[in-house]
């Protein structure tokens, strides 16, 4: 089988022919056969991303994308449950690993590029639990208390209540049991863009309420050095006693120590 060389001299389309003339003798001319190629240029592609890692919610990396051929260069997200593409723009949807292939498909003198791919790592977001509500006191009868609570994401909080024996939830609703210490922990799991958030943990103490039977002291004179103090709880706790006026009068045992005039 004979061979030959070729040299290229230009771009274009080169067109070879291989003919065989025959033999008066034996064999009659071949039937000429014409084979086509395109003489094309090579081209590579140059692509970079700004930045291999982000939280998400910042902003996306830029794409630097050319083609030494001076062709344009087409974009494709391969990992779109992740991230999309517009032209240049990358828009991030979740948490994850967001793959862009460039590449480049030729044209009529140019041939297509060896695709190049980048990618870039998406880290989920922090969240914060905001929950400004005042829970210390409060007696079984103040039930159900109504918890509100709010995520930096936006995203829904959760709360638990321990024990059951003390106190429940309907929703977002408390609802007192018994008397005791109730624990309650707001929560957020966070999602596919948000991680979880720290929990937040208050504890409101369910007591019995009770009343002070204190009555009003009469007017006093310094003669009066002592003045005894009686007050009960219906509780049937000790009632303690604090002067609010230490110039006038003072508190020693169960009796006040007039000091001088004025109002105690």
């Amino acid at each position: 089988t004979p061979t030959g060389t070729v040299t290229i001299k230009a771009l274009g389309n080169c067109s070879i022919t291989a003919s065989q003339a025959g033999q008066a003798a034996k064999w009659k001319a071949a039937t000429p056969v014409t084979r086509t190629f395109a003489v094309k240029s090579p081209q590579t592609l140059t692509f970079t991303l700004s930045k291999s890692t982000m939280v998400f919610g910042d902003a996306a990396p830029l794409i630097t994308a050319s083609s030494s051929a001076g062709l344009t260069v087409t974009l494709t997200s391969s990992t779109t449950p992740v991230c999309t593409l517009s032209v240049q723009t990358i828009t991030v949807l979740r948490a994850g690993t967001c793959t862009i292939v460039a590449s480049q498909a030729g044209s009529a003198t140019v041939v297509a590029a060896t695709s190049v791919t980048r990618s870039f790592t998406v880290a989920l977001q922090p969240q914060v639990i905001s929950w400004e509500q005042e829970l210390d006191f409060v007696g079984p009868g103040d039930g159900p208390i109504t918890l509100d609570a709010s995520a930096s994401s936006g995203l829904t909080v959760a709360f638990t209540a321990t024990p059951a024996s003390v106190c429940t939830l309907s929703g977002v609703d408390l609802n007192l049991v018994s008397l005791g210490n109730c624990v309650i922990t707001a929560r957020q799991a966070g999602d596919t863009r948000y991680a979880a958030a720290p929990s937040v943990v208050k504890t409101l103490k369910i007591r019995s309420p009770q009343e002070i039977t204190f009555d009003q002291i009469s007017d006093q004179t310094l003669d009066d050095l002592l003045v005894e103090l009686e007050a009960s709880s219906d509780s049937g706790l000790i009632v303690s006693f604090t002067s609010n006026t230490a110039n006038v009068c003072i508190v020693r045992g169960g009796f006040i120590v007039l000091k001088s005039a004025g109002i105690c």
